[in-house]
């Protein structure tokens, strides 16, 4: 077995300089004065973003107003809209009336009174969002035939 050698030689491991006491007051003043001129700035920052949103909600409110005077929307409120993020959206309501017959085999003792049918709702329209029904009334009227 060959004997190793080494060839490099193994440095002095270097002395550690810790900061002195003095250092570490000044970093810390530092970054207090940092972390104040941060939180100002972000203060501010915040107090002008409030104020656009209200301008930008006022903007919103007075297309609604046009709206409701005109009772339409020009494509120039449209666009306006469009490029300050306001959806502009409004909430309809209605009724359905649907009549379907049916048939059915069913065995010789059930009772037709005692036939029951569900029915799901779907929206068609692709620009309405939110869609929600309520089943108001469901009759069914069964009799042998």
């Amino acid at each position: 077995m060959d004997a190793f050698t080494m060839t490099t030689p193994v440095d002095e491991p270097a002395a550690v300089v810790l900061p002195t006491y003095a250092d570490l007051e000044s970093q810390i003043t530092n970054l207090k004065q940092s972390l104040a001129t941060s939180q100002n700035l972000r203060e501010h920052w915040e107090r002008k973003c409030k104020v656009y949103e209200q301008k930008v909600a006022n903007v919103k409110g007075y297309f609604f107003d046009l709206y409701s005077e005109n009772g339409r929307v020009e494509d120039e409120i449209t666009h306006i809209a469009e490029l300050l993020g306001i959806t502009l959206t409004k909430e309809i309501a209605g009724t359905a009336t649907y009549t379907i017959s049916w048939t059915a085999s069913v065995p010789l003792d059930f009772y037709a009174e005692d036939f029951e049918i569900s029915f799901d709702v779907n929206c068609e329209t692709y620009d309405a969002e939110d869609f929600q029904w309520n089943e108001d009334n469901c009759e069914v009227i069964g009799e042998d035939a």
